[in-house]
Parts: structure tokens; C-alpha cells; sequence
């Protein structure tokens, strides 16, 4: 199991990102504008990937990952494998869009 958590690289004030998150993850607009204003230490999406509902989580995460590549918007991504998320540095598991991008399309064989 894969668990993966996104948030932007540097703070924002962008009122349609916070209308994305808003439509794309349910969160109220107030929410999204306070966790996008966070940057790094504002994730709003986190999902483990290959479980029961891994086509949905895949869905939701190359939607977000589309969105963001679209507005030219630099995302902070960590990944982590069966470990604890609690008292973790994040910056020592962050990776790049193209390890989330390879990851993603690795899984979609799994689950044809």
C-alpha cells in the first residue's frame, strides 16, 4: 500500500484553485482558501493507492495532478509505503510529479 498526500509548494491566494478543491474534494471554499494559503503544510488530498477503491483514488489524484500542471502550478507531493504518517519530517519523503506520474501508470495494469 502507497499513501501519497499533495499540497502546493508555496502559498496562494488563487480563488479558482480554491473553487477546484472546492467542487473536485468537497471542501468549503473558507477551507480550501485556508489550506492553499498554508502551502507545504496545507495537504488537501491524501489517498492510498491499491486498495478496494484505488480506481477512484487514482481518478481523483490525476484530476488534481492535471489542474495543477494546467495553472503551471508547482505541487509539494510525499510518499510514503505502510508507515506511519505521525511524527515524520515531510520533506525526507517528498517526491517529484514524475515518480507520482510513473506510480500511477505502473498501477493501472494491476487494475485493467
Amino acid at each position: 500500500m502507497t499513501k501519497i498526500a499533495i499540497s502546493l509548494n508555496k502559498p496562494c491566494t488563487d480563488l479558482s484553485i480554491a473553487k477546484f478543491l472546492h467542487v473536485t474534494l468537497g471542501l468549503s471554499l473558507t477551507a480550501a482558501r485556508k489550506i492553499i494559503a498554508k502551502g507545504k503544510a496545507g495537504f488537501f488530498f491524501s489517498g492510498e493507492f491499491y486498495l478496494n477503491d484505488h480506481i477512484d483514488v487514482a481518478k481523483k489524484t490525476r484530476e488534481i495532478l492535471q489542474f495543477f500542471k494546467d495553472k503551471g502550478i508547482v505541487l509539494f507531493i510525499v510518499q510514503l509505503d505502510d508507515e506511519d504518517w505521525e511524527d515524520i519530517s515531510v520533506n525526507d519523503y517528498q517526491i517529484q510529479l514524475t515518480d507520482l506520474e510513473n506510480l500511477l501508470n505502473e498501477s493501472d495494469s494491476l487494475f485493467d
